[in-house]
């Protein structure tokens, strides 16, 4: 009995580390390990994600702004090609029909944007459509 007492205590440490207690540390161990790196990589990856959606955002700014600048030069080129074609000097009215014909063909070839300039009198009647596409009209006294 002695002899097998003295067996099962130098055979303990090795029975120990062979099952049991040594394998359920160990899987703590790995768990928790892997939990904290999960962890940190999903916190990685939300922070890596926010800051592409800051850049995307400024990126889409700086676009708009681009095209707002353009569209802002485009329309200022078409108003001042209008405005001009608009200023008819004083004369009489046939004179001024003629002038103001003059003045929107010119526009027309001046400005390629524009395909069609309509001249509606105070009264809301229209007087002259000067077209690229279509047929020049005097007179026609079509109510807008």
């Amino acid at each position: 009995m002695l002899h097998q007492r003295r067996r099962a205590v130098e055979d303990w440490p090795q029975a120990h580390f062979r099952g049991g207690l040594f394998i359920k540390y160990a899987t703590v161990l790995v768990a928790l390990v892997s939990v904290v790196l999960l962890t940190s990589g999903l916190f990685q990856a939300y922070a890596a994600y926010q800051q592409n959606q800051a850049a995307t955002a400024r990126l889409h700014e700086q676009q708009a702004i681009g095209t707002a600048g353009r569209i802002d030069e485009f329309f200022s080129k078409i108003i001042g090609h209008v405005t001009w074609a608009s200023r008819v000097p004083d004369g009489t009215a046939p004179d001024l029909a003629d002038q103001r014909l003059s003045r929107f063909k010119e526009l027309l070839s001046l400005a390629q944007e524009v395909s069609e300039i309509r001249y509606v009198d105070a009264t809301g009647h229209e007087q002259l459509v000067v077209s690229r596409t279509g047929p020049t009209a005097a007179g026609s006294g079509r109510d807008f």
